[in-house]
Parts: structure tokens; sequence; C-alpha cells
């Protein structure tokens, strides 16, 4: 090949933008090497005269000489990952995309991307967990995807005690009984009005935030249920049961303002007036397990209320979950794996706990599915927590939070709980999406390429 005719190709090379290797680098960095046996006296010329064109050509264009092309299918690639894969994966894996480019970089931080990742990252996360009086702790079910920068939530201006969670929203309340609706990955928030019932520091909240693909603002409602015990009147028989009545206030982030709703039950259906928990939201409904063995059910939107029946055995080991889009009960049922006799001997505890987890659902609550978790703890099984992708069990062994794949039968411990059984676990999505009315806003900690400060 002429000297012309090489030129001109490797001319054309450097104008779509490929690397041109300094050879003469590469032939004093082989130099007494064995590959050098195995060039023949006219590769090895023809080499020469190679590198001799490549290093006038790299001095001719110095500016080109590192830079890099992407081809074409490449560039396509990567703009599908950027628009299309990102928005369904977790806040904290997001983060760490913001050092690829940086048009990756302003593409994560725009409220565009956030709204569209609030509407296909649904799946939960990890728990919010609170012993009364401590600071809140978020637990992840993957802490290299998922975390946030500040699980305490010290963000906030005043101490807080986590009552409700959606999406990727967050309800709390202050000892003073103010509440917060936030974001703990973007640390947005906004305080609510005061409400106009007391609702008192027993009162049970439930939030629903559906994120609409139509709607770029993010409408969420607070519904807090009021129990009022009403004596029977004092010519009546002493051992008549007081009236339980529930009242429903709810708060709208569209009109900004609290009002109460028409709906209200007094039945005497509920068993007991105390709500054991807070709510549970699914499909607009929200959920409250009750001290007697009930279930009070409230339609968001068409403020209807009801009541469920928990099934036999329910208790705190037991808990509210979802299966197959549906609303279903957790109850776990501990049995032992005796040990030989001689390795009882040389185990202490005796033996091997495996739980057998029972899954209730429909308006009845029959028995619909059981699963063996056959995790091998010497503790025994002493709540479920939640039940994730239908297959994942979120379990408490002892004071050990284990994640428990049904498919793959093993489990993976994933963080630690108190013993006491006091201790509030609340279900949490690892979401950018935005506050409505937010007060405040510290951008800068889920946008930063260092995203690994999202500790957990």
């Amino acid at each position: 090949m002429e000297s012309s005719e090489t030129e001109r190709i490797m001319m054309e090379d450097l104008d779509c933008g490929f690397v041109l290797v300094d050879f003469q680098e590469n032939l004093a960095a082989e130099d007494g090497s064995p590959e050098e046996e195995l060039m023949s006296d006219d590769d090895d010329d023809d080499l020469r005269y190679t590198n001799s064109v490549a290093l006038k050509l790299t001095r001719k264009f110095p500016r080109k000489r590192c830079a890099v092309s992407i081809p074409p299918w490449q560039e396509q690639i990567k703009d599908v990952i950027k628009h299309q894969v990102l928005t369904y994966l977790p806040a904290k894996s997001v983060c760490r995309f913001r050092a690829v480019a940086k048009d990756w970089n302003n593409w994560i931080s725009a409220p565009l991307f956030a709204h569209k990742q609030s509407v296909c990252f649904t799946e939960i996360s990890g728990l919010f967990s609170q012993f009364p009086g401590d600071e809140p702790c978020f637990t992840p079910f993957d802490r290299h995807s998922c975390g946030v920068p500040t699980p305490s939530l010290s963000f906030l201006p005043e101490k807080v005690e986590v009552r409700a969670t959606d999406g990727g929203l967050v309800c709390c309340r202050s000892h003073l009984g103010s509440y917060y609706i936030c974001n703990p990955v973007t640390k947005q928030w906004t305080k609510l009005p005061e409400p106009i019932m007391y609702h008192g520091p027993k009162a049970a909240l439930g939030l629903s935030f559906e994120p609409s693909p139509s709607s770029f603002s993010a409408h969420y409602q607070l519904v807090c249920a009021v129990v009022t015990t009403i004596s029977s009147p004092i010519d009546d028989d002493d051992d008549d049961d007081p009236l339980v009545v529930v009242s429903f206030e709810i708060y709208s982030s569209r009109s900004g303002e609290w009002r109460v709703c028409g709906a209200m039950y007094c039945d005497g259906d509920l068993g007991s007036p105390e709500i054991v928990g807070d709510g549970l939201c699914l499909n607009g409904f929200m959920y409250w397990e009750t001290g007697g063995g009930k279930v009070l059910t409230f339609d968001v939107q068409n403020e209807e209320c009801g009541v469920l029946t928990l099934p036999p055995g329910h208790g705190p080991q037991g808990s509210l979950g979802f299966m197959d889009g549906e609303l279903c009960y957790l109850l776990p049922i501990t049995s032992r794996w005796e040990l030989d006799v001689e390795e009882e001997e040389e185990e202490e505890g005796g033996g091997l706990q495996a739980a057998v987890i029972q899954v209730y659902g429909d308006m009845d609550m029959k028995l619909k599915r059981v699963i063996s978790v056959d995790y091998g703890a010497r503790e025994h099984c002493s709540r479920v927590l939640a039940l994730v992708r239908d297959k994942v069990v979120i379990a408490v062994f002892g004071t050990q939070i284990v994640a428990y794949d049904v498919e793959a039968e093993n489990g993976e411990l994933i963080g630690t709980a108190r013993d006491d059984g006091f201790e509030r676990f609340l279900p949490y999505v690892n979401s950018l999406v935005g506050v409505k009315g937010a007060a405040s806003a510290d951008q800068e900690d889920y946008v930063s390429s260092e995203s690994d400060d999202m500790d957990v």
C-alpha cells in the first residue's frame, strides 16, 4: 500500500474519532518480549513504517489523539438505558448513574425523571422501624441498591414518630401533634395544617399515594381514624359494652385542607376500641388491624367503611400484607426440627427452628397459601413483617430480621430488631417522588455522584 493511501485511511479514521495508538510506545514497551521472536523481518519493517505515519498524524492532530467514538448502535442502547431502564431502579441505584455522563446527570436531576421513576418503581425496598422514644431507622432489603441519606429524619424541624408510609412518602407526627409529609431520599418535606378534630396520641393514620402517569403533580391523602368510646347511660345495665364510634378526617394535598368525612362506623363489631397498627393502603383502600381480631376498612374515594374478621390465631406475631395485588394476613406457626442426640449434646439450644407462614386472603380471610421458611435459626419466628414480590418473606427470628426467598429456599440476614415486640415496622419504597408544597429540599444530597452516602 502506498504511503499517501495509508495516510488518507488513517486521517479518515481520525475524522471518525477513532483512537490512533502510538506504536512507538508499544514497541518500547515490548522490547525484549517473547513476541518479538514471532515477528519476521518484513513484519518488523511494516510495523516501523506504520509507526512513523501514526506518530506524524498524532502530532498533526493532538486534540483528537485520545478521542474515542461510540458506534451509533451503542448510542441507541445508551439512550434506551437512560430514558427507559433507569426509571425502574430504586433511588440509590439511580444516583450512582449520575457519574456516567453530564447528560445523564442532568436527566436524573430533572423533575420529570423523578415523576417517571415514582410511577415505574413501586416495589417495597425496605422497612422503616422505630421504638417508642428512639429515632427512626431504615432496614433495606438490599443495601447496595436501596437506601436513604438520613434514616433518622433529622432534617425535619423537630423530633418525630413515623406513623404511615405509601410509595416513597412518609408521614410523621411530632410530640406536639404536628404532621409532616416527607421523602427521606430527597429530604423534601411539608408541614400539614392543624386538623379539625382532636386526634389524640393513639389516633390511627393511613397514607394514600398512588402516582399517576398522566398527572405530573404527586397527590396524596392522609386519613385519620379517630376512635371515640360512648359509655352507656346511667340507667342502663352496667354490663352493657360501651359503643365504639370511629370517625374519619382526611387531609388532601390538592386542597391543602382537612375535612371531616361523613362516613362513620358505629356498629360495635370491632371487638375492641383499640386500633393496634397504623393503616396499610392498597388500591385506594385503608386497612387497620384492631385489638379485637377485626380489620377496619375505609374506601378513600367513595368514603365508605366496613369490617373484616381476622383468622383464628391472629396476634402481634401476624401482620397485614399484600399478595397477588390483594390484601392478605400473614401468620407464622413455629415448628421444631429435632437434631440427633449427639448434635443436641454439642449444640446449645437443642434444635433448629423452622417456620410455616400461613397466608389468609379474600373477604372471608380463608387460608390461601402455606409458605415454609427453612432458615435454620435457633430462635423461633416471632413476627412476620412483609411479603415482597409474593415470594420473599421478611420475618423476625429472635432479634434477626431475615429476608427468605421461598423459590430459592435461602435466607439472608438484613438487620436486627428488638425482642420485646414494641418496635413498629412500616414498608417503604425507595422513590424520588416530589412532595407537593415542600417547604425545604436539599437536592444535593440525593443528586451527588457519591451516592454511597445513602447509608442505612
